[in-house]
């Protein structure tokens, strides 16, 4: 139910994976966990830092907090306990946040990013509607490799877990074939097959960084028309919503207004919150009834069942078309009210897509 598990329950598990055998792990550490002390009596070989967008402000209050909570991983928890004589950090610095906090940082710090200085960096990459083909350099060397996920974001990615890789001074082969053995994120633009000729893709993609991030990176990709059906969840960050409007009114040839993860807002408030950024947009506001025959100018609808938006979303979409579903991404339930409902974007869209 939580990212980063409670204390007691993480040692737990911790002592149970020693008891087993298992030598190494990765988690997770996020924001919430660091001021609630989740990871008090964790200590670590490498910690990763990969990029800071508005998100949680619901718990922190603001960014600044926000930021000072991530900062702590590298500030305290890394610098501190036995294992800080080897600790390193690990820091995309195509991030502006990045590049302050690897000044402060006082463990040795790898960087990595797409400029000329960093540590761990691109030479040159191509970033294609199905795969990454690039030329890393590393402390290691240099190595061509060929990812199958998309987009200059999951370059970033590629790049960090490269970097932590480096930082365990694992090889530039267990580099590569680990890049190339990953087919796909679930749920992180997590393509949906089909015959009919559309371009589908669904993604977790809830913040207004996260959500211009994917819409970019396939717009750099696709040639046809964009259609992103999205919302925002309740009981959250009110703030983020008209951004997030604004960004796909913005980008998109249609941006589909529908629900999230409601809780126990009304959900029309939530949309009514996003409608306010798509009007910055200045596109048309379409009836979802008035759909039927397409659109022809850029604009924005509003359907909250989230089932009849994806369904809308691929009905007005043709061959060619890209058709972004975000929000939930792996998700495979919606919470409205108190009530969780069995609900997964990637298998309505599948539903849709058959009958095309």
């Amino acid at each position: 139910p939580i990212t980063t598990p409670e204390s007691l329950d993480l040692q737990r598990i911790l002592g149970e994976m020693l008891r087993s055998g298992i030598s190494h792990v990765v988690m997770e550490v996020s924001s919430h966990a660091i001021d609630l002390q989740r990871i008090r009596g964790c200590w670590f070989d490498v910690a990763a830092f990969i990029n800071l967008s508005q998100d949680h402000l619901d718990f922190h209050g603001d960014m600044q907090s926000y930021w000072l909570s991530k900062q702590r991983l590298f500030t305290d928890y890394l610098v501190a306990g036995p294992k800080r004589a080897q600790a390193v950090a690990v820091i995309n610095c195509h991030n502006a946040s990045g590049k302050e906090l690897a000044q402060k940082v006082t463990v040795p710090v790898l960087t990595t990013g797409l400029g000329p200085d960093e540590t761990i960096r691109i030479q040159s990459a191509h970033c294609g509607r199905n795969r990454i083909d690039g030329e890393m350099k590393t402390p290691g060397g240099q190595f061509h490799f060929k990812s199958r996920l998309v987009g200059e974001h999951n370059l970033e990615n590629i790049l960090c877990a490269a970097g932590m890789a480096a930082a365990l001074n694992l090889s530039n082969a267990d580099v590569k074939s680990g890049i190339e053995a990953v087919a796909t994120i679930p749920g992180r633009l997590e393509s949906i097959d089909n015959t009919a000729g559309r371009y589908v893709y669904v993604d977790y993609a809830h913040t207004p960084d996260a959500l211009e991030n994917v819409i970019m990176a396939l717009k750099a990709v696709m040639k046809d028309r964009m259609i992103c059906v999205f919302g925002c969840g309740g009981d959250r960050d009110k703030d983020k919503r008209p951004l997030m409007g604004e960004i796909a009114a913005r980008l998109c040839d249609l941006a589909i207004i529908t629900s999230d993860n409601p809780r126990t807002e009304d959900p029309m408030a939530i949309i009514n919150h996003i409608i306010e950024g798509a009007l910055k947009a200045k596109g048309r506001q379409y009836q979802p009834a008035g759909l039927g025959n397409g659109f022809k100018r850029k604009g924005f609808t509003v359907e909250a069942d989230r089932k009849q938006a994806i369904r809308l979303g691929i009905a007005v979409s043709k061959p060619g078309d890209t058709v972004l579903i975000a929000g939930k991404g792996h998700e495979t339930y919606q919470i409205m009210g108190t009530t969780t409902k069995a609900f997964d974007d990637r298998e309505e869209a599948k539903k849709v897509l058959d009958k095309l």
